[in-house]
């Protein structure tokens, strides 16, 4: 490697190649190793990237932990036009903000509770956030009273859901989605983890594996190019989460009329 002569190198990587093993984790039992190909990580930044309308010019502050997927889907995301990230080693509100505005961020990536704890800071009105474009939260609903706040400081288009887990990543929650003050079905947008990404499929099946009724719940299964091909060295644990070509998330959800 050293040496600078690609014809020396004895390995290359291919696309079917493992790139990482991503841990899950844990709080449902011992953390797996999700395997992830070099063919489906690139594919995974290309949705981010294509999702949050990233481009060369976009600096995009982190500070959830790198080991997990969010963090890494959104770096590689922003690189993958091109973009800059920055990375705080800890979550404090007042730097992040500080940085904010110093550095001119366009993206955060928080979780709700987060989002809550930045918008408590009490000099946020007097700081100049305009560069801010998106704020992508996961992990969990955003309450009501939190996003209306963070619409009045942040702008009425800047959030953005996005919903995955260590083995796949599935649908998200566009800015134009967010409608606080729309019609009672916009407005149930909100309490949705949005539309499945592009060559994403998602479906709602019972016990049995069998697709359920529109509108009824049902565990959460992904079927997707971005998605991990299996655990390490966890043959029954594959066995259980991929069936198929499909991802059984272990989540509960449903489909709404507008496939929400």
């Amino acid at each position: 490697v050293a040496s600078g002569d690609e014809d020396s190198l004895s390995l290359r990587a291919r696309e079917e190649d493992i790139f990482c093993l991503l841990y899950t984790s844990g709080t449902t039992g011992k953390p797996k190793g999700c395997m992830w190909g070099h063919r489906e990580y690139r594919l995974m930044a290309q949705t981010v990237a294509n999702e949050t309308r990233s481009g060369f010019c976009d600096k995009a502050l982190l500070v959830m932990p790198m080991f997990h997927l969010g963090a890494m889907a959104i770096q590689l995301g922003i690189h993958f036009r091109g973009g800059t990230v920055l990375m705080h080693r800890e979550f404090v509100p007042a730097a992040l903000l500080a940085d904010t505005v110093k550095e001119r961020v366009t993206v955060w990536h928080l979780a709700p509770t987060m989002v809550q704890m930045v918008l408590e800071e009490p000099n946020i009105e007097s700081l100049d956030l305009s560069a801010l474009r998106i704020v992508i939260y996961s992990a969990s609903a955003m309450p009501g009273p939190v996003l209306q706040r963070g619409m009045q400081l942040l702008g009425n288009d800047v959030f953005l859901q996005m919903y995955g887990q260590s083995e796949s990543i599935t649908s998200g929650l566009q800015p134009e989605q967010h409608r606080p003050n729309g019609s009672e079905r916009e407005r149930r947008w909100l309490t949705s983890v949005g539309h499945a990404f592009p060559n994403t499929l998602v479906k709602i099946v019972d016990d049995q594996g069998h697709e359920v009724p529109r509108g009824e719940v049902g565990e959460i299964v992904v079927k997707s190019a971005a998605i991990a091909s299996g655990y390490w060295n966890n043959h029954p644990g594959t066995l259980d989460t991929f069936r198929d070509g499909w991802c059984h998330t272990g989540d509960m959800g449903r489909l709404d009329e507008d496939d929400f």
